[in-house]
């Protein structure tokens, strides 16, 4: 799925300019956890100038949501660290970035109360 078909035409989706930046988005549900209401997972990927790769993964209110549910958790598990952000009353996205090495695994958990989405990748 194409990261502008997750979105709602009020919010609006930039085209990327960079040709070698990958950019997928991935709708993730915690049914009646949230009413029904879905949120976006988005990760960006694009080559560094150091032989890194720089990976931006997000989260996104959709479905005519204006902001995320306050306590959703997104957090990184890199093979050497972790990393994790929580949302607020009135936050409209929740984003981490990193650099890895290419080939390296990292995981991504969307978490709202004791529910946990995983999403395995590989840079």
């Amino acid at each position: 799925m194409s990261p502008e078909a997750v979105f709602t035409p009020k919010l609006g989706f930039a085209k990327s300019s960079y040709v070698d930046r990958v950019k997928r988005a991935k709708v993730i549900d915690f049914g009646l956890l949230l009413n029904r209401q879905k949120v976006a997972l988005v990760v960006t990927i694009q080559p560094e100038a150091d032989s890194e790769v720089g990976v931006l993964v997000q989260v996104h209110p959709i479905d005519k949501q204006e902001f995320l549910p306050p306590g959703l958790r997104l957090k990184i598990e890199l093979e050497s660290d972790s990393e994790e952000v929580e949302a607020r009353a009135a936050d409209q996205l929740i984003q981490l970035e990193f650099s890895e090495l290419p080939d390296r695994c990292f995981s991504v958990k969307v978490i709202l109360y004791d529910a946990e989405i995983v999403e395995n990748f590989v840079v």
